[in-house]
């Protein structure tokens, strides 16, 4: 099973809640300030296109594409002068489901058919308006979503730095474990601890098929979970940096600090939408 199919199956069995879904027309130069979404979401281009940027790679987003961006990620776009652009979107929540397929930063296709997904995204913008219809609008979201990550099948396009996970024997099962545990237990300060022991595997052994099977140590994997927890705390909370570095894993919040400075090229204090 491809990690998009596998993270849709995941998806279909977890409570999934409707936060927001819209439709926006704009031109011009229009263009949005570039900050961490604090939730994942599924846009559909109507018509015309935008420059869309997440996390510093910016592609064309056009008429007829869906676009999945997961929480976590910073975005921005822009119409360029003269252009005109028409999109519509829905924002969720899910409780409890783990990491994203290879940690991507998005995942952009056509749509096999955008007039029904433009339909759908109406729908869930109705229903998100009503009371007592949360069940209704789960039910078409995960409509929604299932279409769009069964298109993958297979394949899913790279979008990111991580490589996928490569399945089958029992070492990669164990990789795969080892990885889902890490996306549950990433703020614990001893992740790491025992690691290969989960995986079923000797310590050497553990760390060359981590390394094959994601393309990160599992060192460069936590990292990563962990900072970009922190800049959705950093941006859609009043947290001090202390309080932050305590939430993701690391009792030093100077040590933290560095982490952080050398992982985005920022510091804290920066990439934070309230005052400390």
């Amino acid at each position: 099973m491809s990690p998009a199919l596998e993270y849709l199956r995941r998806l279909l069995q977890t409570r999934l809640d409707v936060m927001h879904a819209q439709a926006l027309a704009c031109s011009d130069g229009f263009r949005t300030a570039e900050l961490v979404v604090p939730t994942p979401r599924l846009l559909l281009a109507r018509a015309g296109a935008a420059r869309y940027a997440v996390e510093g790679r910016t592609f064309r987003f056009a008429a007829g594409m869906l676009l999945w961006v997961p929480a976590g990620v910073k975005r921005g776009w822009h119409v360029p002068r003269g252009g005109r652009f028409s999109m519509a979107w829905v924002e969720y929540a899910a409780q409890g489901l783990g990491p994203a397929p290879r940690l991507e930063p998005y995942l952009l296709r056509r749509s096999a058919d955008a007039d029904l997904d433009a339909a759908s995204l109406a729908r869930l913008q109705d229903l998100a308006t009503r009371g007592g219809a949360a069940l209704q609008a789960e039910g078409e979201l995960k409509a929604l979503l299932a279409r769009f990550f069964s298109g993958f099948g297979a394949r899913v396009r790279r979008a990111g730095k991580e490589p996928a996970i490569r399945r089958g024997g029992a070492g990669a099962q164990g990789i795969e474990r080892a990885v889902a545990w890490l996306g549950e237990h990433f703020r614990e300060p001893d992740a790491l601890e025992g690691l290969p022991d989960r995986a079923d595997l000797s310590a050497n052994h553990f760390r060359l098929l981590f390394k094959r099977q994601t393309g990160l140590s599992a060192q460069r994997y936590l990292l990563t979970l962990r900072m970009r927890a922190a800049r959705s705390f950093l941006q859609e909370t009043d947290l001090a940096v202390k309080q932050v570095a305590q939430a993701v894993g690391y009792r030093d919040p100077l040590y933290f600090s560095r982490l952080y400075r050398g992982f985005w090229k920022r510091w804290p204090t920066e990439d934070r939408a309230f005052s400390p």
